[in-house]
C-alpha cells in the first residue's frame, strides 16, 4: 500500500489516494438509492473531472518523459550511468507505456459512462451503477498498484514537487489549499 502523506512536503500520491478514497465513498453511495445517489454526485461532476485533468495535463506526461528512451529522460541516464535503475528493463518500460496508453483511455470511457448514467441516475438500475463503479474500482487498482508506484521509481523529490504544482495550477488553486483537500476526504 502506498503512502498517503509526507511530512507536509507537496505530495501529489497523496492527494491522489485522497481523491480515491472520496471516490470509493461516492462510489457506494451511487451503488445506494435514493438521497445517497444525489449525494454522490459532486464527486463524478467536479472532482472527476478534475483529477483527469491532472493525470492527463500533469502526471502521464511527467512520467512518459521518464521512461528510457524519451527525449527528456536525463534523471533516468543519469541513474543508468551510476548503475542503472533497479527492476528497469525495456520490457518493463514497454509494459508501463502501454498501461498509461489503457488508463488514458480508460479515463475517457469512464466520463462517457457517467455522462449517459447521470440524467437517468434516479432511475438507474442497481446493474447500471453496478457497472459504472466496477470501472472505476478497477481503475483505481491500476492506479495504485501500477502507476502510483511507478511514481516513486522514476520521479525525483523535485519532479513531484513540480507535479504537485502542476496539478495545483491546471485547477487555479494553490497546491496547499489541494493538499488540504486531500488530507480532509
Amino acid at each position: 500500500m502506498l503512502r498517503e502523506q509526507d511530512s507536509g512536503r507537496a505530495d501529489p500520491i497523496a492527494s491522489v489516494l485522497g481523491f480515491f478514497r472520496a471516490l470509493e465513498r461516492a462510489l457506494g453511495d451511487l451503488e445506494a438509492s435514493g438521497a445517497a445517489r444525489a449525494a454522490a454526485t459532486r464527486v463524478f461532476d467536479v472532482e472527476a473531472p478534475g483529477y483527469r485533468d491532472d493525470l492527463e495535463q500533469a502526471l502521464f506526461p511527467l512520467l512518459k518523459r521518464r521512461l528510457r528512451g524519451s527525449p527528456d529522460d536525463a534523471p533516468g541516464r543519469a541513474r543508468a550511468a551510476i548503475g542503472g535503475m533497479p527492476g528497469a528493463t525495456d520490457e518493463n518500460e514497454d509494459a508501463l507505456r502501454q498501461e498509461l496508453l489503457l488508463l488514458e483511455g480508460g479515463l475517457q470511457r469512464l466520463e462517457d459512462a457517467w455522462r449517459r448514467l447521470r440524467p437517468r441516475l434516479s432511475r438507474a438500475s442497481a446493474a447500471e451503477t453496478a457497472d459504472f463503479a466496477e470501472g472505476w474500482r478497477e481503475h483505481m487498482e491500476r492506479m495504485e498498484h501500477r502507476i502510483l508506484p511507478q511514481l516513486h521509481a522514476r520521479l525525483a523529490r523535485c519532479d513531484l514537487e513540480a507535479l504537485a504544482e502542476a496539478m495545483a495550477r491546471h485547477r487555479g488553486r494553490a497546491w496547499e489549499s489541494l493538499a488540504e483537500d486531500a488530507a480532509g476526504r
